[in-house]
Parts: structure tokens; sequence; C-alpha cells
């Protein structure tokens, strides 16, 4: 299968491959750096020098984000494009992926080429067998029948694991915040301990979230179909206003959805899905 080009590119375009290079590469948690990540973005570019935003959901950016690397060349393939978020272009351009890691290979030698060599590995919840009756695990086994096999585990070389250490905030109340210029607040932020005194009337408290694309407030609330990736299917999420003290100031905050089922301590669908038998969802 030939490589594309990211300059030709379409909306149409599923069966094909590309080699990329990852250009830049950052995490997104929402307003707390050390929640969960919602998703990974990078920018990608091309031998040609041709770039793209990709955005990589939270679910695959949890578990396998860290196969990608700054720096380093990769092979993709059977990736869904999108039109790019008209609300946040970090290049520009019309489309961008949204990756779900359908296929990806490092541009390197094949790791599963060993020239010879014996190696088996696997982990807890693998089970490997070898049966003469299987014609293409004939060989291998007859060569290995009356040898000696030793089984090497790596070792951590001394080292111990330790845990990261989360950047330490100095506590401030929110008299000395609020004033503050937003450039002038330091990267890891500042600790405040508030009390919710109170909720706005009016406000909205969840929105409607695509459950198939991270756009997350992309589904219309009238034929309810996301404008980025044409899904149907969606989801409800928090987004809680609120009213705040520490007794020195006041400050209307907000909390999505993380934040916000801790300070419920339901998630929203439950909540919402006891409004259910009324007309419209309420507000």
């Amino acid at each position: 299968m030939p490589n594309k080009p990211l300059s030709a590119l379409t909306l149409q375009d599923r069966d094909i491959e590309i080699q990329i290079e990852v250009h830049r590469k950052w995490e997104f948690r929402g307003a707390i750096d050390n929640g969960p990540i919602l998703h990974i973005d990078m920018i990608l570019t091309d031998c040609i020098g041709n770039a793209i935003h990709c955005q990589i959901p939270s679910f695959p950016a949890a578990k396998r984000g860290d196969e990608f690397q700054v720096g380093k060349i990769y092979k993709m393939s059977r990736f869904p494009v999108a039109r790019a978020k008209s609300s946040y272009k970090p290049v520009d351009g019309d489309l961008m992926f949204l990756t779900s890691y359908d296929k990806i290979d490092p541009n390197e030698p094949n790791a599963r080429n060993f020239h010879g060599e014996v190696l088996l590995s696997g982990g807890a919840a693998y089970h490997w067998y070898f049966n003469p009756s299987i014609e293409e695990a004939t060989a291998f086994y007859n060569k290995i029948e009356s040898e000696k096999i030793n089984i090497e585990l790596p070792s951590l070389d001394g080292q111990e694991i330790t845990p990261p250490q989360l950047p330490q905030r100095e506590h401030h109340d929110l008299k000395y915040i609020l004033p503050l210029n937003p450039h002038d607040v330091p990267d890891e932020g500042y600790e405040c301990t508030v009390t919710i005194t109170s909720i706005p009337e009016g406000k909205t408290w969840y929105y409607i979230a695509c459950n198939t694309c991270p756009n997350k407030p992309s589904i219309d609330p009238i034929i309810r179909q996301c404008s980025t990736c044409g899904s149907t299917k969606y989801c409800f999420r928090y987004k809680l206003t609120f009213k705040a003290s520490d007794g020195t100031a006041e400050a209307e905050m907000f909390a999505f959805d993380t934040v916000a089922r801790t300070i419920i301590g339901k998630p929203c669908p439950m909540v919402v899905a006891s409004f259910s038998r009324c007309i419209s969802y309420p507000t």
C-alpha cells in the first residue's frame, strides 16, 4: 500500500497508509493537572513538510499513549479522518485525525525477527502451547525438544521504583488569588481550600457529549448528531456551576464531569435517568 501525503487526505479516506513523524505531543487533563488523561494531542508531519493535528481519545490514550514518542517515525493505517475543530486548531488545515490505534507500526526493523534465536515471551494472560500435530510448529518443536532452555527474568539492576513526585503548590486564600493576572500564576498553580456556599439558579448543570469522538460538546441538542464525526451516540456529562468561599472572598466556579461526580457522588447519566419521565431534561 503506497504512503499518502498528508496534503492529499480527504474525509472519505479510510483504508490508507501514511508515514509520519511525531513533531509535538501533549496531554489534556482538563482543569486538574494531576487528573485522568482526557485526550492526547499531537502534531504529525510527513516527509515533505505537511502537518496535521491528531487526537487520541481518553481510553486508548491512557493505555497506549506512550507508544508515540516525539521525533520518531511511524506508519499508520485504517484511521478516521475528521474535520478540524473550529474552536481549536494547533495547525492550519481543515482536517485532523481521530485515532483509536487500529494499526500503528514504528518505522523500524521488525522486532519479531530473531534471526535463529529461541525466544518465548508472554504475560499472565497468555498460555503458549507447542504441539507436533500443528504443522507450523513442528520444526520449532523438534529443534528445542532435546535442548535445555533457561528462562531469564529481567532485573531492575538494583534500581528502586519510586512513585512520581507531584509538584508542590503554595497555599493562598481567594482574596490573594482572584486579582492575579493568569500569566503570573506558576505552572503548578496554587492551592485554596473553599466551601461551596450556593448553586446559582438558571445555570445548566450538564451537557450532551459525543460518545464516539473526543469532541466533547459537539452533539446538537435537537438532532442529537455529532457535528464532527456524524455519530448519533451521545452521553450526559456534568458541568456544575457553583459559588464557593474561604472566608476571605467568594467566587463563582465550575467543575466538569470528573470533579463534579466527586462532589455530587453519582455519575451524571444516573442523575439524568431519574428525570426520564419528564417532558424535558432539567437545567
